[in-house]
């Protein structure tokens, strides 16, 4: 995978757009704590006890992020590579069908703006957010925690940032109280590990909308673990990752009863796969709850409680397993069975010119 580098000039650009801070000017260390990165390459100077993470809470004009802008949001590549070849004969004639259906159950997760899906114009999520606000170095103590990983990755020391305080509203609204509106104020986790026993830099993001109640349909619990070579790991920039491990829940609206939770992985090296795993929960899944089922969801126009769809981008080819069973305490598979009956299982070939473009 090739990145072009993001150039100081557009970040420029970007960070007026992005940042508005209440009664204080543009200036990018009120972000963070101001601190000079350690650029030692002294490994006695390079340990966790020098983690530079300090609070980060950041007002910002929306938390839209336009894919003009950030050309690398989490999904679109995705939903360009899943469209059949219209050129292959064996294929299904529903697999037009399988994957808009796809791209209709993942809106909620990532909420994307634009007609069609494949083609969004820009997106409104956590995760999306954060990862275009560290490729801009938008954020002063986010490019100190960087810096701080990059020179001990030059020590060679095993380190982390671990910043557990960050913050940001979507001050459009008129609003920055999270008691009263959780859709507009998201908090984080965010932490970078060097690895050097394996070459590797893990990063991961937890953030959570901060909904009120169980009763809303918003994502919440949401996590990204991305791994990093060390050998091309930047401190400024955006970082192209070899894999990418995803996870949501998402609260079905029925008080807290049951939960819709997604799983989904990106493997840029070797195999270069995405896997999807979609699947709707009782909430309690003990074992005196264990009859309970939770609702069904439309796929293809087939009511089912668990989908898993495999896109092998080499191959050019997507696997789809559709079931209507419902994971418990006991199995968390809703696979168990062999296919047929109450799992289906289905492929087709893809559109092999969005699968050679795959950012």
């Amino acid at each position: 995978m090739a990145y072009a580098a993001i150039q100081p000039r557009v970040t420029a650009v970007r960070l007026m757009k992005w940042m508005l801070f209440l009664g204080l000017s543009l200036v990018v260390s009120a972000c963070g704590n101001g601190a000079t990165p350690n650029t030692s390459t002294n490994a006695a100077a390079c340990d966790n006890t020098k983690d530079p993470a300090a609070p980060v809470n950041l007002n910002l004009k929306t938390f839209e992020v336009a894919v003009a802008d950030f050309p690398h949001t989490d999904y679109l590549d995705y939903f360009r590579a899943i469209q059949p070849n219209s050129s292959a004969s064996g294929n299904p004639g529903d697999a037009q069908a399988m994957a808009d259906s796809i791209g209709t159950l993942m809106q909620p997760f990532i909420a994307y703006s634009g007609t069609p899906y494949s083609s969004y114009t820009k997106v409104r999520n956590p995760l999306d957010l954060i990862d275009d606000l560290i490729s801009t170095n938008a954020i002063d103590n986010f490019n100190i925690g960087r810096q701080y990983i990059a020179t001990c990755i030059a020590a060679g020391n095993a380190v982390k940032y671990n910043n557990n305080s960050v913050a940001f509203s979507d001050i459009s609204a008129g609003t920055t109280d999270p008691s009263k509106d959780f859709y507009n104020n998201w908090s984080y986790q965010l932490s970078w590990t060097t690895e050097p026993d394996y070459g590797k830099v893990t990063r991961v993001i937890l953030a959570r909308q901060l909904v009120i109640d169980n009763t809303s349909k918003l994502p919440q619990d949401i996590s990204l673990q991305s791994i990093y070579d060390q050998n091309t790991f930047s401190a400024s920039g955006y970082n192209a990752p070899q894999s990418n491990i995803f996870g949501y829940t998402l609260y079905n609206g029925d008080s807290g009863n049951s939960k819709t939770v997604m799983n989904f992985r990106q493997t840029f090296v070797k195999t270069n796969t995405d896997e999807l795993d979609l699947a709707t929960q009782a909430s309690d899944t003990s074992a005196s709850n264990a009859a309970t089922s939770p609702p069904t969801f439309q796929f293809d126009g087939k009511a089912i409680r668990c989908l898993k769809a495999t896109l092998d981008y080499s191959a050019m080819t997507m696997t789809i397993l559709t079931s209507t069973n419902a994971p418990t305490s006991t199995d968390q598979s809703c696979f168990a069975t062999t296919p047929g009956g109450s799992v289906q299982k289905t492929s087709y070939a893809t559109d092999p010119t969005a699968a050679a473009s795959r950012q």
